[in-house]
Order: C-alpha cells, then sequence, then structure tokens
C-alpha cells in the first residue's frame, strides 16, 4: 500500500498519515491494502486533489459503494474513465461518485458507468449538432457566460423539467440525442 502510494508521489509523511484512513478503507472495501492504495490514490490523481484530501476521497467512496450497488474495485474503473474529465469540467468528486452510485444502482456498473459519464460530461461541454439542437429546443443551455460547463446537477434537473411531460419515444429521443447512443440508457437514469 505504501509503495502505490509512494509511486503516486506522496511524500514519507503523507503515506504515514494517510495509512490509517487507508487501513479503513481497505477493511470496508474487503480489499487488500495495496489495491485500495492504488484506487484511491489514482481517483485522487485523476481529480487533481491534494494528498491531504485523502480523509475525504475515502469517506466518500465508504458512502458509495456501502449505500449503493458498486464496489471499490467498480468505482475504480468507473473513475478511471471519467475523473480527467470530470475534473477539467469541474465536476466535484462527490458529484461524480453519486451518479456513479445511481447509475451503479440500476446495473450500469465500473468501466461501463465511467464511460458513459464521461460521454455524457464532453457532449454536454461541447455538442455535436444534434445534441445541440435538442438542447437548444428544450431552452438549456450548458455553459455559462465564460465558457464553463454548467453544474452538472442544474442541467440534468433541466432536462428532467424540459421532457417529464413528453411521451417516452420523444423523451428517449432527445436523451440518445444529448448522450448518444451509448450514454443514452445511463443519460435517463
Amino acid at each position: 500500500g505504501m509503495r502505490y502510494l509512494a509511486m503516486a508521489g506522496f511524500s514519507t509523511d503523507d503515506i504515514i498519515a494517510t495509512m490509517p484512513g487507508m487501513l479503513n478503507l481497505a477493511s470496508a472495501a474487503g480489499l487488500d491494502l495495496g489495491a485500495t492504495a492504488d484506487i484511491a490514490s489514482n481517483m485522487l490523481s485523476g481529480f487533481r486533489l491534494e494528498t491531504s484530501e485523502m480523509a475525504r476521497v475515502a469517506d466518500v467512496l465508504v458512502n458509495t459503494f456501502t449505500s449503493s450497488n458498486t464496489t471499490m474495485d467498480g468505482l475504480g474503473e468507473t473513475m478511471k474513465y471519467v475523473a480527467p474529465i470530470a475534473s477539467e469540467a469541474g465536476v466535484t468528486f462527490e458529484e461524480v461518485a453519486a451518479m456513479a452510485g445511481l447509475l451503479g444502482n440500476n446495473a450500469i456498473q465500473g468501466g461501463q458507468a465511467g464511460t458513459a459519464l464521461r460521454a455524457v460530461l464532453t457532449r454536454l461541454a461541447g455538442p455535436p449538432t444534434e445534441a445541440a439542437r435538442a438542447l437548444a429546443a428544450l431552452g438549456i443551455e450548458t455553459k455559462d457566460a465564460e465558457g464553463n460547463l454548467r453544474s452538472l446537477p442544474e442541467i440534468l434537473g433541466e432536462v428532467h423539467r424540459a421532457t417529464m411531460d413528453l411521451g417516452s419515444a420523444e423523451k428517449l429521443e432527445y436523451f440518445k440525442a444529448i448522450a448518444g447512443q451509448e450514454a443514452g440508457s445511463a443519460f435517463a437514469i
């Protein structure tokens, strides 16, 4: 476990300070310490968080895999695909973990969840023509005045409100147009 943390750039003092939390996380996840440290440090790096935030990461992970149909390994796979894009888009670790948990509860887990979340984020940040038309028809702006992606929960809430009275086929048509064929099911959730 310490070796993985060192490989991730943790100082000796950071490793020593992090070990109690890593041991608790490994115990809660039912994984060995090395695998736990590797997964957690990858998430920390993917979200560009400081080593001092490892306790936060561990708390969010435990909350996610104990309250949803996910595992530590599965969350590691999810974050591997989505973390760098989410971080760049300004989506918090907590928001992504919550979305991963919700997707896990609906049988979209691991790499599939990460790939879907990555697709949703990239298509909202830079909508291709079909997605831009669908968002415009719904009256939804995905960027703020400075060109930043707006809050993902706000965008998703607006999509929900704009489509809630539509027929099932119309709604799915919008979801597919916005998120794409593969990520449409995750977007619906």
